[in-house]
Order: structure tokens, then sequence, then C-alpha cells
């Protein structure tokens, strides 16, 4: 019987001794092959590239090749057969070929100082990796950067004084392998510090303790701060949050120069503070002395201030409670001040020294100096000594000091006349109820809170008979050309007699001089042998045994012209309450008239109302017209005529006795 017996199908299956792998690195490829008794040859192929032919032997073929160039590649594995076995091939083996690359670290500045940057770039080569790149400190890792063009940049910011070796270290990506730079080194210098110093009281006393604070910056700064007076060393202390205080309380007195100097740490420079004056004072007493405890008000008081040690300048300053009275500069340690202003009361005073250079200021205790009321005169004087009964007299209290307030009484006799409030030292009463005689009069000063209470001497006031009351309502009244009739009503005070005065001036004087009559019993007078058309003006007094009155008021009157007028009036209509008139005005005389005005007294109680052709003007029974612009003149020997008015009465209606135009009487 025949049997055939045909060839067996091998596995093959293909496997890299690296991968990934570089770029020119040697990687071998194993081929194996089962079953093992297997021979022949295994042909390695990169995609369809075949990168060699291998012999077989115990089920494995290899081959090294180190041409692979970068990227992916799919290697397989084919077996050429044999006798028994047939030919196979492998899986596709997918070997990865990466590119190797460079990596530069660069720094911007070599040797920094503790707090500034420095800049540190690394560039990869080729340009077109991607990844990052961290970039360590020795062994610490100081940031890391992603890579942008090939290049990466961490600026360090926080690096520790010394020395440092800094490596940048690509992390490598799917095309490109990592790689560390050579190392760069830095040197970090330590910085520059700051030291202030202050006090905690400045100036000082002597005795006293002072505080003096150092402030190094930055305020990291650790170590020692050495405090000096000059060049003595007074202490030295560890400082925290950048700050160290001494304590001292055995400082000299004068100007002490206080300096802080700080040691320094690992990471900062030392450094000198600049000086503090710092002045310390001896401490002073003063004492307060008076000459006198009592005074009167206005008296001086003598303040003497003795301030130890006697060797202290400055000034010192009187207090009178809590305000100033005066300040006077130490001489050999003493200031006087003589004070006299003081006002009544108790004061209690104290003397404040103000220091100077080396001594503090001090107070006294207080020193009590009382201020008793000052005594007051006063004088009564009299406005008009004799003075007539009835007359107003004024009497004037003036009380020495002239500052004094308060009231002044005055007196006839016991009598109270009454009381008056003083200002400027003076007081004035006035009275007009004295009797006749010779009255006492003394003024009563009350006193004030300053000055005590005073009485005049007595004034001796003589009150003589009342003169008599004047003669009043006098009026002139033209009679003719040549005459002024007077009359007036008499004085309230019987057995009088009358002088009458007249001037040819307004508001004149009575006097001698102007006296044209005396001795007149009746009231009334007529003033003859005048000229024409004169203005005379009149004044009359009453006089008796006292003396000669106060002059009645003053009238005035003007003679007629030598010419004359002639009025013609009528009532032309009248009802029960009311009527009507004419009138018209004839110039007699020889010269014209320019500008009118017609008078005249009623006999009842008529009242104008309404005018026409002129103005009118009524006050009690007196009326007048006077012209307006186009009839203000009449001709000589001419008569205006149109003029007339209307008016109002009750009970009789009787026409005016006389008219006078121009103050002349119209026939």
């Amino acid at each position: 019987m025949n049997l055939t017996v045909g060839k067996a199908s091998p596995t093959l299956a293909v496997t890299s001794s690296l991968t990934p792998s570089v770029s020119g690195q040697s990687v071998t490829f194993a081929a194996t092959l089962l079953p093992v008794s297997a021979t022949g040859t295994v042909q390695f192929l990169d995609g369809a590239t075949t990168l060699g032919t291998v012999t077989i032997g115990g089920g494995v073929a290899t081959l090294s090749t180190s041409s692979l160039s970068a990227g992916a590649h799919s290697i397989t594995a084919s077996y050429s057969g044999d006798g028994n076995y047939n030919s196979a091939s492998s899986p596709i083996f997918p070997q990865t070929v990466k590119a190797s690359t460079t990596t530069a670290l660069s720094a911007n500045d070599a040797s920094i100082v503790l707090g500034q940057t420095v800049q540190l770039t690394a560039s990869v080569a080729p340009a077109t990796a991607t990844g990052t790149v961290q970039f360590p400190d020795g062994g610490s890792a100081i940031g890391s950067v992603s890579l942008s063009s090939g290049t990466a940049v961490l600026t360090a910011s926080s690096l520790a004084v010394g020395s440092h070796s800094l490596t940048a270290v690509y992390s490598g990506d799917g095309n490109n392998v990592a790689s560390t730079s050579a190392a760069v080194s830095v040197t970090v210098s330590k910085a520059n510090s700051t030291v202030t110093v202050t006090s905690s009281l400045n100036p000082a006393v002597s005795g006293q303790v002072v505080t003096f604070t150092a402030t190094a910056t930055p305020s990291a700064a650790t170590g020692t701060v050495q405090f000096k007076d000059g060049s003595t060393v007074l202490g030295s202390v560890t400082i925290a949050g950048g700050t160290g205080a001494f304590a001292t309380a055995t400082l000299a007195v004068g100007s002490q120069s206080i300096t802080a100097v700080y040691s320094g740490d690992g990471n900062y420079g030392g450094a000198s503070s600049a000086a503090l004056t710092q002045t310390v004072k001896a401490s002073t007493t003063t004492a307060l002395s008076a000459n006198d405890a009592s005074i009167v008000l206005g008296q001086t008081v003598q303040l003497t201030a003795s301030v130890a040690p006697a060797t202290a300048t400055g000034t010192v300053q009187f207090l009178d409670g809590g305000a100033a009275i005066g300040s006077v500069s130490l001489s050999s340690g003493t200031a006087v001040l003589t004070a006299s202003s003081l006002a009544v009361g108790s004061h209690t005073l104290t003397a404040v020294y103000s220091g100077d250079g080396n001594n503090v200021a001090s107070t006294s205790a207080a020193v009590v100096v009382t201020v008793s009321k000052a005594n007051s005169t006063v004088t009564v004087t009299s406005s008009l000594n004799p003075a007539v009964s009835g007359q107003a007299v004024t009497f004037t209290a003036t009380v020495t000091p002239s500052a004094a307030t308060g009231t002044v009484q005055f007196k006839d006799g016991s009598t109270v006349l009454g009381s008056v409030t003083i200002a400027g030292g003076t007081g004035a009463l006035a009275t007009a109820t004295l009797a006749v005689g010779s009255q006492s009069i003394t003024a009563v000063y009350s006193g004030d809170g300053n000055y005590n209470t005073s009485t005049s001497s007595a004034l001796t006031e003589t009150i003589s008979a009342a003169l008599p009351g004047p003669a009043s309502s006098l009026t002139a009244t033209a009679a003719s050309a040549s005459q002024i009739n007077l009359s007036w009503t008499a004085s309230a005070t019987s057995g009088v007699t009358y002088n009458v005065y007249s001037s040819a001036t307004s508001g004149f004087t009575p006097g001698s001089g102007n006296r044209i009559a005396a001795g007149v019993s009746a009231t009334s007078f007529a003033h003859t042998g005048l000229a024409a058309s004169s203005t005379h003006f009149y004044v009359v007094t009453a006089v008796n045994a006292g003396g000669e009155s106060a002059g009645s008021n003053q009238a005035s009157a003007t003679t007629q012209s030598a010419g004359g007028c002639h009025v013609a009036y009528s009532v032309t209509t009248q009802w029960n309450v009311g009527f009507g008139t004419a009138l018209t005005i004839q110039n007699t005389g020889t010269t014209a008239i320019n500008g009118w005005n017609l008078t005249w007294a009623w006999a009842g109680n008529q009242q104008i109302t309404q005018v026409w052709d002129a103005n009118y003007s009524q006050t009690g029974a007196n009326a007048s017209l006077t012209n307006l612009s186009y009839d203000s003149a009449i001709a000589a020997g001419a008569t205006i005529g149109g003029i007339g008015f209307n008016g109002s009465y009750s009970g009789t209606n009787t026409t005016p006795a006389a008219f006078y135009l121009n103050g002349t009487l119209c026939h």
C-alpha cells in the first residue's frame, strides 16, 4: 500500500532586541520557527525591503542592523521551507526608531544677587521636537516648561545664596528621544540690607527707660543687631521679623549719637544705620513764691519762680488757674513777674518752667493770692446852680476809678431823688421838682464786684422862684403900608408885663438891641412907622419879678405895598350844605403884580371843596388861593376874573370880612 506523507506547516514569529530604538543604534531581530527541527533560511523584511537572509538553526535565526531610519517600521520574517516543512511568514513586528536629540542650556547672568531673577534658556535639536524641558538645580527641579520651536525659557527668582549647577532635561516625544544639557553654573550672592533705629522717648529724662528699636530691611533678615552710643556698645539683640529692640536707663545727660549695626546672615549683608540723636535731659524742680498773699485790686504782687538746677535756661510762664498772666526768661535759675491786673477774688497761681536743650519742663506747687475790693470815691456836680423853681437840673455823679460799675443814688438831704446806672464812671439824674431854697445834694455809689461803696460830699443847690410862663399864639397882621398889629395869648402867670422884640431876620435871638417895646400890659401891640412892603419878624416874652420868660413863637407879616387891591366876592349859588362863588381881583396900585396869593379867614365852618383857575389850601378857618401859571400876572390897574370855588358849610354861610393879596388888605 502506498502511503503519501505531506510536508508540515511551521509557525514563525519575529522579535526586536530594542524598541523603540534610536536612529543609528544596532537592533537585532530574532525569527523563531517551530518546530525547531525545521531547516533552511529566513529572510527579514522592512516592509517590502529585504534587510537580509539568515540560515536557521535550532529553530532560531537572527539579523542585526543599524541602518533603520527614524520612524515606524513593519518588520516581518519569511521562512523558505525545507523537505519537511512548508514555507511560512511571521506576523508584522512594529519597530519604532526615534531620532536622537541634543539639549543646550544658557543663563542670561552667571552671577546675581539674592532676590534677583535669572533667565534660563533650553534649546533642543531638532527644533521640531515637542514635549517639555525640566530644569533641575542639582537634583531638585525648579521648573518645567513646554518646548516651543525647540526652545523653553524659565525665569528663576528663588535661587538661594550660593553656587547652583543647573541643567535642562528634555523629556522626549513620539519621534525624539530624551536628552540632558551640560550643566550651567549660576552664583547667587547675598543681598544688601538696610537698618534704621528709632527711639521710644526722645527727648528723655535722665534715668528714664528708653527703648531703641532697629528695623532691618528686608524683614526676612535674621541675625543680630548691635546698638551703640557713639563708639560705646550698649547691647546686642537677635532680630525677629526684621526688628530688634534694646532698652536702657543709663544714658548720660546731653545729646547721644545712637546707631544700630546689623550683623548680616546667610542671605543678607551687614549694614549700619544713620545716627539717631537721642536727647537726654536733666530733671528740674520749680518753686513759686509771692511777696504778699493778700492785696487790694490794682495793687501789684511780685511772683518769684526758682528753677533747679540754676544752670537751667528758657522761660517761666505764670498761670492764674489755667490762664497765662505773663512769661519771663530765666536768669541764674530765677524769673520774677510783677502782676498788676489780678481781679478781685482768690487766685491759684503756678509757675511752669518751659525746659531747654538739657533740662525738662516742670511746674511749681500752687500759691494762693487773695485780691480784695478797692475803695472808690464819688463827687456830684450840678448843671445849673442856682436854678429857678420848675427848671430841670441835671446832677452828675463821677465815680473814681472810672472802671467802676453799678448804680448811684441821688439824695436831697435824706430824700431819695432817684437812682441811675453808671457808665464810664459817671451817671446823671435830671429833676425839675426841687423846692425853692438851699438843697443838700449827695450821691451814694452802690459799689460793685471790684470797688467798695462811697458817698460824695454834699453839694448846696440853690433854687430861686420860677420865671413867668411865656406868651403864646403870637400873630402878626399888616394893617397898612406902615403898620403891623400884633396879638398873643396871655402868660399863664398873673401880674406880668410883656416885652416885644422885632428883627428883619427870621430865627433871631431876642435881646436889648432888638427890643421895640417893654412893660406892655395888654396882649396886643401896634408896630408903626414901618416902610411899605417890608417884612418883620416878632417874638414876645413875659416879665415879672422872677425874671423874663422864654420867648413866644415867632410871627411875621409884610406891610402893605404903596399901591392897593380890590376883591369882588359873590355867592353865585347856594343850597343847604354847599355853595358856589365867583371872584375878581383888581390891581389898584401903580406896579404890576407877578404871582399872587389871596388869603382870608372864614367866620363860620366853611370848607373849600373845589376851585378853578387857581390852586387852594385851607387850614382851619384860614383859606388861600394862589395863581396858576397862566394867570400869575396882574398889570397895574388891571382886573382878572373867572376865579371861583365850591364849598361846604353848615349853619350860616357868612361872607369873609377881609381879603389880603400878598399880605396887603384889599378894599
